[in-house]
């Protein structure tokens, strides 16, 4: 009765391995590439074998100790919730940009109100619309000011280049001279 129940404790045991195994295997497919190569030291740094070939880095999952999985699965568990929670905290932001511009939008809407002349003549009063300046990147600026300075300087070396260009004068030497 013991060696029965011994073999079903081992074969269940290679059987929720394997499970484990899939599980962080599809859980690994969801990850970025930056994520991935984090993964790729924790490998590394634990000296685990794996192999490289022209299709990528091959590693058998369930050669690995269970503290290594363990660790692989809370690394895999932070990625996928932190994107989680980034997801969140754009789309918040989207729903708040939104808002904010179409109550911008309202509000020049509501400040348009209709002026009597003297004359009795109805008219608008337009107010100037607010205008919301896209935020450019400090990259962006970079490139910007690079351009515009690089212009400028091709044109005054091509300024300066033409002062420097003429006509090459021959000399002639006289045999006397010589």
């Amino acid at each position: 009765m013991k060696i029965r129940d011994l073999r079903k404790y081992v074969v269940d045991k290679l059987y929720m391995n394997q499970e484990r195994c899939k599980r962080i295997e599809m859980r690994i497919r969801n990850l970025s590439s930056t994520q991935t190569e984090e993964l790729f030291k924790i490998f590394q740094r634990r000296k685990c074998s794996y192999t490289i070939n022209n299709n990528g880095v091959f590693l058998n999952l369930s050669w690995l100790e269970p503290d290594i999985l363990l660790e692989i699965e809370k690394f895999i568990t932070f990625c996928l919730e932190s994107k989680k929670s980034l997801d969140q905290y754009e789309a918040i932001y989207d729903d708040l940009n939104k808002n904010f511009n179409e109550t911008i939008l309202t509000e020049d809407i509501e400040e348009a109100i209709p002026v009597i002349d003297l004359e009795g003549i109805n008219s608008v009063l337009i107010t100037e619309t607010k205008k919301i300046l896209p935020r450019i990147s400090s990259s962006m600026k970079y490139y910007l000011l690079k351009k515009k300075f690089s212009k400028n300087v091709t044109q005054i070396q091509l300024l300066q280049n033409k002062e420097r260009l003429c006509k090459d004068i021959p000399v002639m030497i006289k045999n006397e001279d010589i």
